[in-house]
């Protein structure tokens, strides 16, 4: 700026009034090879030598870029810009802005050197509608090989039958395509103007960092303002008609800067901070004649007015110099940064040359942003304005913080707790210098009050964004845990069960480590993180391994029953199959079981070797043990019973020969000779029960086998029994009739004997001398004992009770008679004995020694 200052000491009105700077940018331009000064200091050479037009196949004709659709918007004309995107060469592009009817086609026809090219408007209508650019670029040289250039014609501004909306479209698509801007206004610049022009640019300055921020991303959002992609040109402000006099010889740059400082700009940044830099050139009337000036496109060049023609020489020459400035500033050359260093405090952001497509990809993006609401809306009032700026600056900070947390939020993965704590802290920053940067330097208490609510909303939004990054954090966590959960259920699923409860645990171990390392590892960068589905898949892992256990276990108790039940049934049915009708000896049965239960202990083996180790298996052998014992016990039993039923046809046998030799032999016997018979024939009857069938060799110790023989005896003693008292009845029916007189004797003569005694011991005295000499002697006390205890005609039992119970009466009389002399002979001797007391002395009248003598005989 303090270069163009010096730059525009003079009007500014041809190389004479350059001044000494300008005769330096002179000689810079001579020596760059661009139009310029001479190197003598000559005049400079017409207009129309300065910038040159390539010849090309595009034809040298203007190109519609943009054109209004009719309804308020702006649309793309495809044709145009495609002969924009020819033109490939990085160029700088002058783009003129104004009021309608201002001569802006008419001056880039100056700048072209012809009075002909961009349509002129002869009437009050307007005659340029939305962008247009030369087909082709114009040079600072006729050989090509200086700078190239765009020149871009606008619609003019505040036109009838457009909208202030449709001018800001216009005005911001010009801004953002140009690297220098000339805003075109005729005769003065006025208050009213200077206002425009700021409400336009602030406006297209929204917009421009609303686009930034759109276009770049979140990976610029913090550095806006030092790299952005649509750079603010370069203004020139180019006053028309122009023939007032200038105060104390302010040069046109230095007039409008003075306009511009007075302004009321205390809590804001004015154009000069919104450009990169502001410079203003004043051109007096191209023609003084009014039909001229009304046909100024038929005009030839020696037509127009000589100031006029130096005045556009002067603008010409402003331009290169400002092109100079930012090769040197943008193209790294150490000499002619020297030369124009004063001019390195210019915006940091100089605008630079574009190609033909960057332009029309521009376009592309610029149009639809202008469509889509972009741009701010003008209020009625710039109060008003400044309140919607600072309201729209805090929605677009806060939009732009929600925007770069959703982006942050939709990586996949997500990012480091750390890193997402260091990116959102700083994306609330960059919203909050995007705020300021997008009010320019404003302080009002509006942009204060919407700063503190920013404030606020970015902690809310601050808050709402760590909260979704938990839960995205969780999501994703749940979803890669539940891919390791299905990892764990698979190794578990390919496990053979049953196996060994201990190399299980210690593979599942194995695997659960795993498992729970990537868990783990998944959740370190997440660590400032709690996330519930980390915690709900550790558990997971958890509770499959002992799922895996206890459906182990579970399978191996089921084998266990089956492989018991299995062998059980193998002792069973080789037990029931060797007992079937059938007994074994004690030895046989031992035998049979001991082999039963090696084949059981084999089996059982066989069936448990992959689980010999488990408690459940030691257990089921214990209880194997225990049923192979009741097996034995039922073996023994079964056994037993078939001894039995064997023994007991054997003893049957026995019993009924041992009958019949005592049946055989003749009674009546002497004792003697019948204990010898009993014994020789119970001898001969356990013998024959002993050899049949081996039965003691091979059942002796048998419980069935001692039954068997104690009922055999029992049988035999039976069978004895019956043979002595066959014997005695040989016996008795040898002495019947002899008995029978001694029963009627001692019948007859038991009236006489009082004691029951005397005649029992005479009826046997009777009764021995009357079988004295029929019966042998061992058998008479026995023959007499057995007569004495029968009742009837066998016996004198009988008699000998009806003996002692008439003895019974008459004794029990004679008693009783006895007891009653007893009774009265002492009644009267107990009366003698009262009186005698009661004649005695100090005698009491009862009691005393006679009372219990008197109580003995009551």
């Amino acid at each position: 700026r303090q270069f163009a200052r010096t730059n525009d000491t003079s009007d500014n009105m041809g190389c004479g009034r350059l001044g000494g700077l300008g005769l330096l940018a002179g000689c810079l331009l001579v020596g760059l090879g661009l139009p310029g000064s001479s190197a003598d200091g000559s005049e400079l050479a017409p207009v129309n030598q300065r910038l040159h037009l390539a010849t090309t196949a595009n034809g040298d004709e203007p190109v519609q870029l943009v054109q209004p659709d009719g309804r308020g918007n702006i649309k793309l004309v495809e044709e145009g810009l495609r002969a924009l995107e020819a033109m490939t060469e990085p160029m700088f592009v002058v783009g003129v802005v104004g009021p309608f009817h201002s001569g802006k086609s008419f001056l880039l026809n100056q700048l072209r050197g012809s009075t002909r090219g961009f349509e002129l408007g002869s009437t009050v209508n307007p005659q340029t509608q939305g962008l247009w650019s030369w087909a082709n670029p114009v040079n600072t040289r006729s050989d090509g090989k200086g700078l190239p250039v765009l020149l871009l014609d606008t619609e003019g501004l505040s036109a009838p039958n457009t909208t202030p909306d449709y001018d800001a479209k216009i005005f911001a698509l010009s801004t953002l395509m140009s690297s220098h801007l000339i805003y075109n206004t005729v005769r003065i610049v006025d208050q009213a103007s200077i206002e425009a022009v700021e409400l336009l640019a602030r406006r297209a300055r929204l917009f421009q960092l609303k686009t930034s921020v759109s276009e770049m991303g979140d990976q610029h959002a913090g550095s806006i303002d030092n790299n952005p992609l649509f750079p603010f040109p370069h203004l020139l402000w180019a006053v028309e008609d122009f023939f007032q006099e200038q105060v104390n010889n302010e040069s046109p740059t230095q007039w409008v800067h003075r306009l511009l400082d007075a302004q009321p700009t205390e809590d804001r940044a004015g154009l000069k901070d919104i450009f990169a830099s502001v410079r203003c050139t004043t051109l007096f009337l191209p023609a003084t004649d009014r039909e001229d000036l009304a046909m100024l496109d038929q005009l030839d060049a020696e037509q127009l007015t000589n100031q006029f023609r130096q005045d556009v020489q002067g603008l010409l020459s402003t331009l290169i110099q400002s092109f100079v400035e930012t090769e040197a500033l943008q193209g790294g050359d150490a000499s002619r940064q020297a030369v124009v260093g004063a001019s390195a405090s210019l915006a940091a952001n100089t605008p630079r040359r574009r190609s033909g497509p960057e332009l029309a990809a521009m376009l592309r993006i610029l149009v639809p942003a202008v469509n889509s609401g972009n741009m701010a809306k003008i209020p009625s009032l710039w109060d008003a304005f400044l309140k919607q700026q600072t309201r729209e600056a805090q929605l677009t900070a806060k939009a732009v913080f929600v925007k770069q947390g959703h982006k942050l939020l939709a990586l996949d993965p997500p990012l480091p707790h750390a890193d997402f704590s260091r990116r959102i802290e700083a994306f609330e920053a960059d919203s909050k210098a995007l705020y300021k940067q997008q009010l320019f330097g404003l302080e009002t208490p509006e942009a204060i009050e919407f700063g503190n609510v920013l404030r606020d909303e970015l902690k809310n939004e601050h808050a709402r964004a760590r909260a979704d990054y938990a839960a995205r954090v969780d999501q994703y966590v749940g979803t890669h845990v539940e891919a390791i959960v299905q990892h764990f259920k698979a190794i578990c699923a390919e496990k053979h069960l049953p196996q060994s409860s201990a190399k299980l645990t210690e593979s599942l171990k194995t695997a659960l480590r795993t498992a729970k390392d990537k868990v783990t590892e998944l959740m370190q960068p997440y660590s400032g993180v709690a996330s519930m589905q980390a915690r709900l898949g550790t558990g997971q892992l958890t509770n499959l391994k002992l799922e895996v256990e206890q459906d182990n276990a579970r399978i191996i108790r089921a084998v266990l029953d089956t492989k018991q039940a299995e062998v059980l049934a193998i002792a069973k049915s080789s037990v029931e199959h060797a007992l079937s009708a059938k007994a074994l000896s004690t030895a046989e049965l031992e035998t049979l079981l001991k082999e039963t239960q090696a084949d059981v202990a084999k089996a059982w083996d066989v069936a448990t070797e992959s689980i010999r180790d488990e408690p459940d298996t030691k257990q089921y052998t214990g209880n194997l043990e225990n049923q192979l014992r009741n097996v034995a016990d039922f073996a023994r039993t079964t056994n037993n019973q078939n001894i039995g039923k064997l023994l007991e046809a054997a003893r049957m046998e026995v019993s009924t020969r041992v009958k019949k030799l005592f049946v055989r032999y003749p009674l009546p016997a002497t004792r003697a000779v019948l204990q010898r018979v009993i014994a020789s024939n119970i001898a001969e009857g356990l013998k024959q029960f002993d050899d049949i069938n081996s039965a003691k060799a091979r059942f002796g110790g048998t419980p069935a086998f001692a039954k068997a023989r104690s009922m055999l005896e029992l049988r035999m003693q039976a069978s004895v029994k019956k043979l002595e008292q066959d014997n005695t009845l040989a016996i008795k029916r040898t002495v019947d009739e002899p008995l029978a007189k001694a029963r009627r004797t001692v019948k007859a003569m038991a009236k006489g004997w009082w004691l029951q005694g005397s005649l029992r011991k005479e009826a046997l005295s009777q009764a021995r001398q009357e079988i004295h000499d029929e019966i042998d002697s061992e058998f008479l006390e026995q023959v007499l004992q057995q007569w004495l205890v029968t009742s009837g005609s066998d016996g004198i039992r009988d008699v000998l009770d009806q003996h002692w119970s008439l003895m019974s009466l008459v004794t029990t009389s004679i008693g009783a008679v006895v007891l009653l002399i007893a009774s009265v002979g002492i009644q009267r001797l107990s009366t003698k004995t009262s009186h005698f007391a009661g004649t005695t002395a100090r005698t009491p009248a009862t009691g005393g020694l006679w009372s219990p003598l008197h109580s003995r005989l009551n």
